[in-house]
């Protein structure tokens, strides 16, 4: 997947995305069997640090006041 961040934006903007998911590989003709699928509920689980590394960016951003 591609992402359409401006340049100005890339500093700021992170994506954290599971290989699958309903969201980061949307795909109109799957996307009600991917909203049910093990992918999208298994973010909570923290496969491969995704969930850790989202908090850890989105921390250091708020302390950095951005």
């Amino acid at each position: 997947m591609r992402d359409d961040v401006p340049g100005s934006m890339t500093s700021r903007v992170r994506s954290y995305c599971l290989s699958g998911g309903a969201v980061c590989d949307a795909d109109p003709a799957r996307a009600l069997p991917a909203l049910h699928s093990h992918v999208h509920s298994s973010y909570r689980r923290n496969p491969g640090g995704v969930a850790d590394a989202a908090a850890d960016f989105a921390a250091a951003r708020a302390l950095a006041g951005r």
